[in-house]
């Protein structure tokens, strides 16, 4: 009988990079005018919020699914080396879209993010006993 794929350690991780690669083609002009409503929507809702949030959860995600799939081999290196490789991956995907752009400043912002869903992780991991 085959498996479900829901049961698949890494379905959350699809799903979730499929998202951030779609919302990363897409035009941002209506998203822009959301930001300007409000002060605070400038804020949560920026460049850099997104690809720091966006990125730290892919990591986390990734992390959990190594935990849950049994491959504890180094999983924080693999998650960071395979979530940094994929923020490159959409950034030049951006380059051809004339409504989108390569940006270094992104990719930097997605290593933090991906730090920080690394540590969350670890921190998650220690509390909970995995």
């Amino acid at each position: 009988m085959p498996k479900s794929i829901t049961k698949n350690p890494f379905f959350l991780v699809y799903v979730f990079a499929v998202f951030l690669l779609v919302g990363a083609m897409i035009p941002g002009t209506d998203f822009f005018k959301l930001q300007k409503a409000n002060k605070m929507f400038s804020v949560l809702l920026s460049d850099n919020a997104f690809h720091f949030f966006s990125f730290g959860i892919l990591a986390w995600l990734l992390c959990y699914g190594y935990h849950r799939a049994k491959l504890s081999r180094m999983p924080y290196l693999r998650a960071c080396f395979f979530t940094l490789a994929y923020g490159l991956f959409i950034e030049l995907v951006q380059i051809p879209l004339p409504y989108r752009f390569f940006s270094v400043k992104d990719l930097a912002v997605d290593a933090v993010g991906i730090g920080v869903g690394l540590f969350g992780f670890y921190i998650f991991r220690q509390r909970s006993k995995m």
